[in-house]
């Protein structure tokens, strides 16, 4: 997880000083962008009673729907966490379906910090490929996240994003986690 926290924080302290003396046009952002595919990477790093339990997963692809206005980034994305069972030494994969809504507070245009949460839907399967079957020895839940981001607008409307997520199932303690993640934003046409 160090590794990663430096490369997140190398990233933000690289981005920051650059843009700070980058020629931008300071104009306002339009009042509604429209709408985004989502494509990524996230990885996931179990905390308090998880972290008894299970170990950091490996990176996995995420896929996802944003729509970006002038104050808000409303999304829905659909992926497959994973986690390392500890005991039998094997991958965890929990099928996740998370909705996310940020405030989106402008740093430096095009540089904006992103805060937020996120609601999901937590099933765990037996493998992390399609179809799935759901997996007997743990309960599905609804989790719920914190979330902190950075977005940098490249020309076209392009975004590239870096998040963390402090996340947890509400049912029991078997979920919780931070989930470290990138991605970028592609605007659609429709």
């Amino acid at each position: 997880m160090g590794c990663l926290m430096k490369a997140y924080f190398f990233l933000l302290f690289l981005l920051v000083p650059t843009f700070a003396f980058a020629e931008t046009v300071l104009t306002p952002f339009p009042k509604d962008s429209g709408k985004y595919l989502v494509i990524g990477y996230s990885g996931n790093y179990p905390i308090a009673d998880s972290a008894k339990e299970f170990g950091p997963s490996q990176y996995h692809p995420t896929l996802g729907l944003r729509h970006i206005s002038e104050d808000w980034v409303l999304g829905i994305s659909v992926y497959f966490k994973f986690l390392r069972d500890k005991d039998q030494n094997s991958n965890v994969a929990i099928w996740t379906l998370h909705e996310e809504f940020y405030y989106r507070v402008r740093v430096y245009h095009p540089l904006y910090l992103l805060s937020g949460a996120k609601t999901l839907y937590l099933y765990p399967v037996q493998r992390g490929t399609y179809p799935f079957h759901r997996r007997d020895d743990l309960a599905q839940e609804i989790g719920i996240a914190a979330s902190m981001g950075l977005l940098y607008f490249f020309p076209k409307e392009i975004a590239l994003g870096a998040y963390v997520d402090l996340w947890r199932g509400t049912g029991s303690r078997n979920f919780e986690g931070l989930e470290f993640s990138m991605n970028l934003s592609i605007p659609l046409a429709f």
